[in-house]
């Protein structure tokens, strides 16, 4: 599903390189929930970003799927992201004057879905999450746990093959924080999808079946 080969990461910080990834080596089978642990700074994030071409490296090659995701052309890397990558991320990203429902449909209007399918899709998940009596609702009338629910919905809204979780329960609350991984291990378990998720938590990076640790822009197998 996933494989990474010789991929730096080269910043410039007030014209001094700083080094974000340092040859990255490894492979992710489909089906597979990897968690990423390390420190603040150490290059998660950046490796999850650069997973989800949305980041290109200085150098090395992403493959997803046996493509070479940053040879892609721009419209063709776009519809990648759209049809086959879910994004969860530790401030949820929801957008605050839209309803839990209208937060859902955004990545179905955006693949150009019908309008019914749409809202059907976005009831059907956010009642999966517990938040069918919620649709209504904006963030702001929503518990932070409330709120990682549309955000856990609105990242499945297009059913995608690969989850990229930043720190998803970085906000949370242990009980709500467990709620969310077992929602994540039972995508992984139940439907087959590949998940990496990034966390400086040892108790969440358990809940995975593989842990990678990064540290100074380096992966090593825990």
């Amino acid at each position: 599903m996933i494989r990474v080969e010789k991929v730096h990461k080269v910043y410039k910080h007030r014209k001094t390189p700083v080094t974000g990834l340092n040859d990255v080596n490894f492979t992710i089978p489909k089906g597979q929930f990897v968690a990423v642990v390390g420190p603040s700074g150490s290059g998660k994030t950046t490796l999850l970003v650069t997973i989800g071409a949305m980041l290109r490296p200085t150098s090395g090659t992403v493959h997803i799927n046996d493509r070479a995701i940053y040879s892609l052309p721009i419209a063709e890397m776009a519809e990648l992201r759209r049809k086959h990558i879910g994004f969860l991320f530790q401030t949820f990203n929801l957008i605050p004057y839209l309803t839990a429902q209208q937060n859902v449909m955004a990545p179905l209007m955006l693949a150009r879905h019908p309008a019914e399918k749409q809202r059907a899709r976005a009831v059907e998940l956010l009642s999966r999450v517990g938040l069918g009596d919620r649709l209504d609702h904006k963030p702001n009338e929503l518990s932070v746990g409330q709120q990682q629910r549309v955000a856990l919905a609105r990242m499945m809204a297009n059913d995608p093959d690969l989850i990229l979780a930043d720190e998803p329960t970085g906000n949370l609350d242990p009980q709500t924080a467990e709620e969310a991984l077992a929602f994540l291990g039972s995508l992984c378990k139940d439907e087959g999808k590949t998940i990496v998720m990034v966390t400086h938590s040892m108790e969440a990076a358990k809940k995975a079946g593989r842990i990678l640790r990064c540290t100074n822009g380096v992966i090593t197998e825990a």
